[in-house]
């Protein structure tokens, strides 16, 4: 049975003395011994690194293996913050987006603020018209665009809106519009107004309170 010396340098005084193979071959596996540390199975023979021993190769190559397991591990790039940073900023995106678009929308006083006001203080549709373009939305959700005389052009179809919106603000180089629902219009057809605007790249839009005659 051999009996194994260990030391740490040549010309060390041995850290290890009279060990069995079982016991020196624990002592490797668990790295309580490194593989450039010096031993021999008897006093006859010459000094030679632990790794070098065919008593302990199964375990230096069983070491070799896990440090390269270890090195391609550390080498693959973690993708999750990235992943989340990601989904972070969408969702910032699309909530200032949303805030931008009801920053557009001017919606009319109050009631009690609009009692307050003279008729002499609100601007005639023939100056808001003058930096706006202007879109009325009838009673049975018809739309026209008001002509330079404050007169309702043809119907427009809802698909035909957009494209109609574009051609009249790049006519006029407006980039605002007004839209003068009929009290009676529906929600919905407001709402495509609004819709149909945004995506003609005009970038402000009021909503006006239309009605016969003056409030109760």
């Amino acid at each position: 049975m051999s009996s194994w010396d260990v030391c740490h340098e040549l010309g060390d005084e041995p850290s290890y003395q009279g060990l069995v193979t079982e016991d020196l071959r624990e002592l490797y596996s668990t790295r309580q011994i490194g593989p450039e540390e010096w031993t021999r199975p008897d006093a006859v023979w010459p000094w030679k690194q632990v790794a070098t021993w065919d008593e302990l190769a199964d375990i230096t190559h069983a070491q070799r293996r896990r440090r390269d397991r270890q090195g391609q591990d550390d080498e693959e790039m973690d993708m999750t913050p990235m992943i989340d940073i990601t989904f972070l900023l969408l969702i910032f995106f699309m909530i200032t987006a949303a805030f931008d678009l009801q920053k557009g929308l001017v919606f009319p006083p109050p009631e009690s603020d609009r009692e307050s006001q003279t008729e002499a203080q609100a601007p005639g549709l023939a100056e808001v018209q003058q930096d706006r373009i202007v879109l009325r939305i009838g009673a049975d959700d018809s739309f026209q665009l008001l002509d330079a005389n404050q007169q309702p052009g043809p119907v427009i179809a809802p698909e035909d809106l957009v494209e109609e919106l574009r051609a009249r603000s790049q006519a006029e180089t407006k980039d605002q519009l007004l839209i003068l629902p009929d009290e009676l219009a529906s929600h919905e057809a407001v709402v495509l107004a609004v819709d149909s605007t945004a995506r003609a790249g005009i970038t402000k839009v009021s909503i006006a309170d239309v009605r016969d005659g003056p409030g109760p």
